[in-house]
């Protein structure tokens, strides 16, 4: 699922149709103020997934401004 949320929408529909997957849940708990939402664990889903996937590169996300 890592690959899936650090791939682009086409990239990411194409997958998540070859594993025959219907819906995906990510919590955002901005309004909540939930601090434990997916949202928040991007950066450790982007190193897991680089584990597997070594183009996913943990850089590309980040601002460098």
């Amino acid at each position: 699922m890592g690959m899936i949320l650090a791939s682009d929408e086409k990239t990411a529909a194409e997958h998540l149709r070859r594993l025959d997957v219907d819906y995906m849940l990510v919590i955002f708990g901005g309004v909540a103020y939930y601090s434990g939402d997916d949202i928040n664990k991007f950066l450790w889903i982007l190193r897991i997934a680089s584990g597997e996937y070594p183009h996913i590169k943990e850089d590309d996300y980040m601002n460098q401004g």
